[in-house]
């Protein structure tokens, strides 16, 4: 008798050959463009404001604000869309699993039902909570590029005027910025405090590292 394959296993099969492969290309294309594009312009040097460190630790407190409020808005609207369908498949899971504690013939066909039935569930749990992440992420990343679309630019913040460049190159600049603005917001307020306190670690050592010097 020929063995079936599950058609989820055809879809990982043809999974784990595609993902490799647009890595590669967009590898690929990538380096194209960071070769091609030098030859076409040539880009000026950008310099960061001469800030103090406050001015720093405002702009992480600008981004971590608009973070933290983003956080909570997607909560609560992703807590409204997705908690009535993971209650759901919570309360059919507990009720298989009493089920099946109660029969007194594990080895029955009525008991091997409910262990497919709850490793069934199981696995669409799991299914369902990456499918939530996804789509938290997702949203996150989105609502980041609005935000910073609109004027929220962490580049700019602190980098120098940059009008007098060149039209390619400021168009490349601010989408590298909006782009870098909504991964950061996306990240979350832990992910920019992180960012936060590692500028501050670095501060701290370099402000010590001259006191010993003088």
């Amino acid at each position: 008798m020929s063995q079936l394959v599950s058609p989820y296993n055809n879809l990982e099969l043809k999974r784990q050959f595609t993902m490799p492969v647009l890595r590669i290309v967009a590898a690929v294309v990538a380096l194209a463009i960071l070769i091609v594009v030098p030859i076409f312009w040539t880009f000026q040097s950008v310099g960061f404001k001469p800030f103090q460190t406050g001015d720093y630790a405002s702009v992480f407190s600008q981004l971590l604000i608009i973070a933290v409020f983003m956080e909570r808005a997607l909560e609560f609207f992703i807590n409204l869309w997705r908690e009535p369908g993971k209650a759901e498949l919570a309360h059919r899971l507990e009720d298989h699993e009493q089920q099946y504690a109660v029969l007194e013939d594990k080895s029955s066909e009525e008991a091997k039902k409910l262990q497919n039935d709850i490793a069934e569930l199981k696995y669409s749990q799991q299914l369902y909570g990456s499918q939530t992440f996804r789509i938290s992420l997702w949203s996150s990343f989105l609502f980041g590029l609005v935000v910073s679309t609109v004027g929220v630019r962490a580049l700019q913040s602190v980098v120098g005027d940059v009008s007098g460049l060149a039209q390619p190159q400021q168009a490349i600049f601010h989408f590298i910025d909006v782009l870098l603005t909504g991964c950061l917001i996306s990240g979350g307020s832990e992910g920019i405090h992180k960012i936060a306190g590692l500028y501050n670690k670095f501060m701290e050592t370099s402000t010590n590292k001259v006191k010993k010097e003088e």
